[in-house]
């Protein structure tokens, strides 16, 4: 694992369970293509930051044969932790940093930030596919046009 080149955005949201869960997003992009499993690693610390922050490095798998372009690359991460002790009773979480290898980006988690329930499971979204319509469509001849 590597830090990756750039970070360029971050998202910070509470997803609305129990246990609380903090959902943390990051893009960025690396120096070369064939970057693989993408991620977002915590620090940890011995004692809560003064700033309240999380700190999380953004780090990839560098490939073994590469084309020398910038590319884009997201990962996620959740952390089952109340924001509101997360550092310890009466502690919160303040936001997050992320890190990589040529600058960071800091988020903050507001106080009144939006919390989301989680999807339920079933058909992925949309469905049934707008843009087909299967009972239109003839068998398959082999020719174009």
């Amino acid at each position: 694992m590597a830090l990756i080149y750039d970070v360029q955005s971050a998202i910070i949201r509470v997803l609305r369970s129990n246990p609380p869960q903090i959902i943390v997003w990051a893009t960025g992009r690396t120096a070369s293509t064939g970057w693989a499993n993408p991620q977002l690693e915590p620090y940890v610390y011995i004692d809560a930051p003064p700033d309240g922050i999380q700190d999380f490095e953004f780090t990839a798998d560098p490939p073994n044969f590469s084309l020398p372009v910038l590319t884009p690359i997201s990962a996620d991460a959740a952390v089952t932790r109340d924001p509101a002790n997360y550092w310890g009773k009466e502690k919160p979480l303040v936001g997050v940093r992320i890190r990589s290898r040529t600058n960071s980006i800091e988020q903050k988690l507001e106080a009144g930030s939006e919390q989301f329930l989680p999807m339920g499971e079933g058909l992925p979204l949309p469905w049934p596919i707008p843009w087909r319509r299967l009972e239109k469509m003839g068998p398959y001849t082999g020719g174009g046009g």
